[in-house]
Parts: structure tokens; C-alpha cells; sequence
């Protein structure tokens, strides 16, 4: 016990979550996207299907950026319209139409890059 613990107290245990493989590891850009649609299509992993899903997963970040929240959302509205996914590469359109979440950073930055940017400026003149 040091003096850190007397003051302050012990820490209280914290279960750490379970180390996930992923098939992905090859593509640290893209990996946060390509596991969460894998883990949302329940597909198997072969060589073919990694190079596919990641291929669409590059395109999707070049297009949208990288939000798998919005990637998430986006499958899921896809499969209830009953609509073909073949990669994340489908699901870029329906991405453009669906809101981003309020909380994203993407819908942060509209406020420091985008439409409403012009709002923070000062009026010092």
C-alpha cells in the first residue's frame, strides 16, 4: 500500500473485455469498419471475402469517413429494405441519405469545418 492508496483509496477492479481476433489486421485503416461489418453480416472469413471487404471498406471511408456507428446503421436500414450488400462499397449511397448521429464527430465537425462554421466566427469589427 503506498501513500496514494491511504489518501484516496484503492482502486476498484476493472474486468478488461476480451481480446478480439480479427481477420483484418492486415488493414489498420480500415479495420474498425471492415470488423464491424463482418460481425454485423455474420459472413465467413476466406482470402477472397477479406481483400472484398476491405477493398469496400477504403471506398467507404474515402466517401463517407470513418463512422462505423453510421456503417452499422446503415446495414441494418439495408437489410430491412431487403436491399443487396456485397461489400461495404453498397452501402455508400444509402450512407449519404442516412443522418449522421448527432453525437459522431462527423456531426461535431459540421459545426467547426461545415454549414454552420460561419456561426462561431467573431464579431469584433
Amino acid at each position: 500500500m503506498n501513500d496514494a492508496d491511504l489518501i484516496l483509496g484503492k482502486k476498484k477492479h476493472v474486468d478488461m473485455p476480451a481480446a478480439k481476433r480479427s481477420p483484418f489486421a492486415r488493414y489498420p485503416d480500415v479495420q474498425e469498419l471492415c470488423d464491424t461489418f463482418m460481425d454485423e453480416m455474420e459472413w465467413n472469413t476466406d482470402p477472397y471475402t477479406i481483400k472484398q471487404i476491405a477493398a469496400g471498406a477504403r471506398d467507404f471511408r474515402r466517401a463517407i469517413g470513418n463512422d462505423p456507428k453510421l456503417l452499422l446503421k446503415t446495414i441494418q436500414r439495408m437489410k430491412r429494405d431487403k436491399l443487396t450488400i456485397a461489400s461495404p462499397r453498397s452501402c455508400i449511397t444509402i450512407a449519404r441519405r442516412t443522418e449522421p448521429d448527432p453525437d459522431s464527430e462527423a456531426s461535431r465537425q459540421r459545426y467547426v469545418t461545415g454549414e454552420f462554421a460561419d456561426f462561431w466566427e467573431d464579431d469584433d469589427e
